[in-house]
């Protein structure tokens, strides 16, 4: 059943005219199993050909699971827009929502969305640039709302320095009444243009944005900083920021000892990067956990296949825990093959919920037993 089932929804979705047929079966779900490593899998229905770049939240007071994520015909063109799903985990028939867009940005691209909850609000906040123009005109925009499913809501910019080339990737922490927001940005060398990233420590959302700029300092060719809390110490909150590198190489990771105001240089870990996205929790057990790409390969640019890593040593070490998508499908470009990449993991309860891009033609989901991963380290 799982097969048959499986092969029927990969067909809707590479049709040669992309045309998703929505009488058709719009989701795969896998009947939990508790012997299986992955218990449950969703591939949501794409609201358009192109879907890239997802991120969960989670409502612990409602227990509503969100997915978030940019969809349109092409990254970076004019009608790329904002959408989101919601998964509410009180109602046992285990069903998401169909996708519901939330902008409608006239002449951007809105991309990259990160949702969180600060101050009796919902956010999705996200970068837009202009129509074909690229990195360099992107900034950040805000999305507020009384619900999560944004259907009352406000839209305003961020204008943090009124500075374009600005963009955000993964999520935010909210703590201690701060909002820190990880961004990247375009620096220039002369003619040559590079990345750098840095940090928002954040403390009001209203008309006037109250913050504090962090740039990270060595951090020349690293983008899409992923930060996590890994504890406290004397001096304050510890925090590592962990990056993707611009030039295809290693994961680096950066150190704050001090709530997130002063950073270490990044420094490189024994953990190969090819220029893809990555994100990194800290588990309940204490362990880091990192979903992302391995090894670069010109076939399908490095983003296949996509696997899981866990680190017992704050982030020095890492162990190879398995590959969530191996496989290779038909190419979604003529010269590009199968894509499972820009990786959102979390933790709820005795599970960990990942979503992923899928071939760039819809976002997947899963979620997999966390004893089940705790068994491959030992």
């Amino acid at each position: 059943m799982k097969n048959n089932l499986q092969k029927t929804i990969m067909k809707t979705y590479w049709s040669k005219e992309y045309n998703w047929r929505r009488a058709s079966v719009s989701r795969y779900l896998q009947t939990p199993d508790d012997n299986c490593v992955i218990n449950n899998e969703t591939y949501f229905k794409p609201p358009n050909i192109n879907n890239h770049s997802s991120n969960l939240y989670y409502d612990v007071k409602k227990n509503i699971l969100c997915c978030c994520w940019f969809s349109g015909d092409n990254e970076g063109d004019e009608g790329c827009h904002i959408y989101i799903s919601r998964f509410d985990l009180n109602n046992k028939m285990m069903m998401w929502s169909d996708p519901i867009k939330i902008t409608d940005n006239k002449g951007f691209a809105d991309q990259n969305p990160i949702m969180f909850y600060f101050k009796d609000y919902y956010y999705m906040i996200h970068n837009t640039q202009v129509d074909k123009v690229g990195d360099t005109s992107a900034y950040i925009k805000l999305v507020k709302s009384v619900t999560n499913d944004f259907s009352a809501k406000e839209i305003q910019s961020c204008e943090f320095d009124n500075k374009r080339g600005q963009m955000i990737r993964c999520r935010v922490l909210v703590e201690d009444d701060r909002v820190l927001l990880p961004f990247y940005f375009i620096e220039y060398n002369n003619t040559e243009a590079y990345f750098k990233s840095g940090l928002y420590i954040i403390r009001s959302l209203d008309k006037v944005i109250e913050y504090q700029k962090v740039i990270i300092e060595g951090s020349e060719n690293l983008l899409e900083p992923c930060l996590v809390r890994v504890g406290n110490d004397c001096n304050g909150i510890k925090y590592h920021l962990y990056f993707r590198d611009q030039r295809a190489k290693y994961v680096y990771r950066s150190i704050s000892m001090d709530g997130g105001v002063t950073w270490d240089k990044p420094e490189v870990l024994v953990l190969e990067n090819n220029h893809s996205a990555i994100d990194v929790i800290r588990a309940s057990n204490g362990k880091l956990v990192l979903v992302g790409n391995r090894k670069f390969d010109k076939r399908n640019f490095g983003r296949a296949p996509l696997s899981i890593y866990v680190s017992d040593d704050d982030g020095v070490n890492w162990k190879f825990i398995m590959d969530l998508d191996p496989k290779e499908s038909e190419p979604y470009y003529v010269w590009r093959y199968g894509e499972f990449s820009y990786p959102s993991i979390l933790e709820i309860g005795d599970y960990f919920h990942i979503s992923y891009t899928y071939n760039r033609k819809t976002i997947k989901y899963i979620k997999i037993l966390i004893r089940n991963i705790l068994e491959k380290i030992d």
